[in-house]
């Protein structure tokens, strides 16, 4: 396993069984692809995510070519394989892309523990971790979590608004004022905001080699950062009679990331000032030099990744018996009887998808229920 074509070819393997992570087909032009990749909580950022944790795993070359073969079983890497190795097969049987992360994770630690045992996970667990950037939620936490950021945001602006002596009123996501109406949207909500930042405070302690409490405060400190400057933006957007305008509107989200990446870098200069640790402990215990039959693990590694691959091209994609759209009304009519069509505001639903809804008030002694049921997307995860 030292030998450097042979890392080199379990690489293109490795890159040709996940290439649906790295693919990137671009819908807008690259100034709006860069908006949404940046603001839109629901767009996908796979590509770049995993490319940076390729980048974390490089700057650890050395450390892992430096580390000695120790005496360590075998079981906990074969399981990692296995695992990931089953994980990809159902990820591509089900047509799921994002299962695809979680499977490289524990391929990625199962060859790191083939490799060097306990100490090559210890080198590559961040790149490892850095990949949770890249899974998206399920639909229905992301909606939710959206938009309780939506009301907070809106309670900020409202808040600043107030002490500004600016003459306003703020329901739910709705800020209210004389000359017209402003809606936190999704893509205001700081989700994003959040994330963005997150990743570049991970990749701002590594790149400073910052370690234990002085980075773990920087790392946690970088949401709460981003959604207070986001709360400002949104005042911003607000007070700006040409906020309207999207050139305008993503260059204050921009200079809002940049303040939260200046205020980061204060903040790191603050805790150096500080002397927070910034070293983790030395793990206990020394460690035995022994031969570990490398020949028979890097056999091992190679199979999984030669059997990914061909998953990848052989496997079929699992279809399922869908219900046509505009079925379930008529079934409901049927069961339920008489009823009265409300309507969907689609505005209030942002980014949320569905095969089918319906929206009905039915007539019934003592009060007329009404009945939102929706069916939801399955390629909308």
């Amino acid at each position: 396993m030292r030998s450097t074509p042979w890392v080199a070819a379990c690489a293109a393997l490795t890159a040709f069984a996940y290439r649906r992570l790295l693919s990137f087909e671009p819908e807008r032009s690259l100034p709006e692809e860069l908006e949404t990749w940046f603001f839109v909580p629901s767009e996908s950022t796979t590509p770049v995510v995993v490319g940076l944790a390729l980048w974390l795993l490089f700057r650890r070359a050395d450390r892992l070519r430096a580390l000695a073969p120790g005496m360590a079983s075998a079981w906990p890497g074969a399981f990692g394989l296995v695992f990931g190795l089953g994980l990809h097969a159902w990820a591509i049987y089900t047509n799921a892309s994002d299962l695809l992360l979680p499977s490289l994770a524990c391929v990625a630690l199962g060859c790191a523990w083939l490799w060097r045992g306990a100490a090559a996970v210890r080198v590559v667990w961040l790149p490892v971790a850095f990949l949770v950037f890249a899974m998206p939620l399920p639909a229905p936490l992301r909606n939710e979590v959206v938009y309780q950021l939506q009301l907070w945001t809106a309670e900020i602006a409202g808040w600043v608004l107030y002490f500004g002596g600016v003459p306003h009123f703020v329901a739910a996501e709705q800020v209210f004022r004389p000359e017209a109406t402003f809606s936190v949207i999704e893509s205001c909500s700081g989700m994003r905001s959040m994330e963005t930042l997150s990743i570049v405070a991970v990749l701002m302690m590594d790149l400073f080699r910052r370690r234990g409490l002085h980075a773990l405060l920087v790392v946690v400190a970088a949401p709460a950062v981003a959604f207070g400057l986001n709360g400002l933006r949104a005042v911003a957007l607000i007070l700006n009679p040409y906020s309207e305008l999207a050139s305008i509107h993503a260059a204050q989200g921009i200079a809002m990331l940049l303040a939260g990446l200046m205020l980061l870098w204060l903040l790191d200069g603050l805790l150096e000032r500080l002397r927070v640790p910034a070293d983790l402990p030395a793990p206990p215990g020394a460690r035995r030099v022994v031969a570990a039959r490398p020949g028979l693990r890097a056999l091992a590694v190679g199979s999984v990744l030669v059997c990914a691959c061909l998953a990848s091209l052989a496997l079929p994609v699992w279809e399922l018996e869908r219900t046509p759209p505009g079925s379930m009304r008529p079934w409901l009519d049927e069961a339920l009887g008489d009823s009265e069509d409300l309507g969907l505001d689609r505005s209030f639903l942002g980014t949320t998808l569905f095969v089918e809804a319906v929206h009905q008030r039915y007539v019934r002694p003592g009060g007329d229920p009404i009945l939102f049921v929706a069916v939801g997307a399955r390629a909308n995860r």
